[in-house]
């Protein structure tokens, strides 16, 4: 992805690794399960002029671990949702 220049919306508006992690897998474990190892697998990537992110988001199952929190969450990992702004050169 970096070599088609493309960047993770969720790091452009939330640039810091450690304090603001973003983990999307998973849900259905402790966070502290030896046997497991939780990280951010999903992804929505950027590139391009005129793209800006606005935001970027984790759904997810509670406020521990979201952001965006859908009650009886339905899947073993959560989710990343981007907003962008678009703009044109005057055509």
């Amino acid at each position: 992805m970096a070599n088609a220049d493309l960047t993770s919306a969720f790091r452009a508006v939330r640039p810091n690794e450690v304090a603001d992690r973003g983990e999307t897998w998973t849900p259905t474990t402790r966070a502290d399960d030896p046997n497991d190892r939780h990280d951010r697998i999903d992804f929505v990537l950027t590139g391009g002029s005129g793209v800006r992110v606005l935001a970027a988001e984790i759904v997810g199952e509670d406020d521990r671990s979201a952001d965006v929190v859908v009650p009886a969450y339905p899947s073993d990992h959560r989710a990343v949702v981007a907003t962008f702004e678009l703009s044109h050169a005057p055509g």
